[in-house]
């Protein structure tokens, strides 16, 4: 049922005004699954999928998401209505877009976790009215990320209606996974090729070439390798890996438990030569992917997902110029990185087109 509760609703996405997913159907996603602590734990992915997507750094926002995460997948006891009431008049009073609106989606995660997501499985007097008619205060926290993502309210008629829609289709999409695969906490990568806050560039290369899968093939036996290697007795759910080749290159990787837990563990392979070497392998993919089409450019890393019949899922960063979610960016690279693999300029993001500029640089 709730397959087709939300097949329907991805239907519906283009017919509903500044594509905005009603209230009212949200309401009947959340009572179709009806456990409060799976409906909390798509709010928190929501909070996730906009906070990594405009790579904000604020102590407080990580902190309550860290608290909820471990509450609803490790079952740590914290209180919500503290959180709550502690950082209510901070986050209230933030006045910058898309900030405010992450930081409201946060606390009213705070408020839902505290009240077991009554907050849209039990709203008093619901007669099927839209987000518009309650007070901000009463808003959920997938209202609040929407608006952050597409760039405001769609009832003032604010924001990007086409970023609004794919929200709302990674929402969709993000309900049925969890709701699959309770116990995986999911980071809110987002999976549509992201710049910055305002560029989106529109690529026609070829993913899925016989000679990147079969690279890939092999990247993914070798880090199940070394996993398999450093821990043969981890019951895993999914791997999760970030890496980089810009500025040298590297590899990192975590395996979610199937409890929920998420570990580090040791690669190797990438120390290896040839096709025995992971970071190798995805240089020749770099290098093929660039050489597609020149002007479109390559990426400089990518965030991959490995689960345990070896399908996975990659994300190739070519223009976001936060590398990792945990390091700070250094633009340093990003001159020898252009001269290396240059692109066409309406292919570069308006912050690499300021080092361009500064170096002399040249474009295709």
């Amino acid at each position: 049922m709730l397959s087709e509760i939300i097949q329907k609703e991805k239907e519906n996405l283009n017919s509903y005004p500044n594509g905005h997913l009603p209230l009212s159907q949200r309401v009947l996603i959340a009572k179709e699954i009806k456990d409060p602590i799976i409906v909390n734990k798509i709010f928190l992915t929501c909070c996730k999928f906009v906070y990594n997507t405009f790579n904000l750094d604020d102590s407080v926002l990580s902190g309550i998401m860290n608290k909820a995460e471990n509450t609803l997948y490790n079952n740590e006891v914290n209180d919500f209505t503290m959180l709550y009431d502690t950082h209510k008049n901070y986050l209230e009073e933030i006045d910058q877009k898309p900030y405010s609106s992450i930081a409201l989606a946060c606390l009213t995660l705070c408020n839902s976790i505290a009240n077991n997501a009554e907050i849209i499985l039990n709203i008093e007097d619901y007669q099927g009215e839209d987000d518009n008619m309650f007070d901000w205060e009463d808003w959920n926290p997938d209202f609040y990320a929407s608006n952050a993502f597409s760039g405001g309210n769609p009832f003032l008629n604010e924001g990007s209606i086409s970023k609004r829609k794919d929200f709302w289709n990674w929402y969709l999409d993000t309900v049925i996974k969890i709701v699959s695969s309770p116990k995986t906490i999911f980071e809110g990568i987002a999976e549509t090729k992201k710049t910055d806050e305002t560029e989106i560039f529109k690529r026609e290369k070829n993913y899925n070439t016989d000679f990147i899968k079969s690279k890939l093939a092999i990247v993914i036996d070798l880090i199940i390798k070394d996993l398999n290697e450093s821990n043969a007795q981890a019951d895993w759910s999914q791997i999760e890996v970030e890496g980089q080749n810009i500025g040298g290159i590297g590899m990192k990787a975590f395996y979610v438990e199937n409890d929920g837990q998420k570990k580090r563990f040791e690669l190797t392979y990438y120390l290896y030569s040839g096709d025995e070497s992971t970071v190798k392998l995805m240089q020749q993919i770099k290098e093929a992917i660039y050489e597609q089409s020149p002007e479109e450019g390559t990426w400089f890393s990518y965030k991959m997902i490995i689960f345990p019949d070896k399908t996975y899922k990659i994300v190739y960063n070519f223009d976001q110029c936060r590398i990792y979610e945990d390091k700070e960016p250094n633009l340093g690279d990003f001159a020898q990185e252009f001269i290396k693999y240059p692109r066409a300029r309406n292919f570069t993001p308006e912050w690499w087109q300021e080092i361009v500029q500064k170096n002399k640089l040249s474009y295709l």
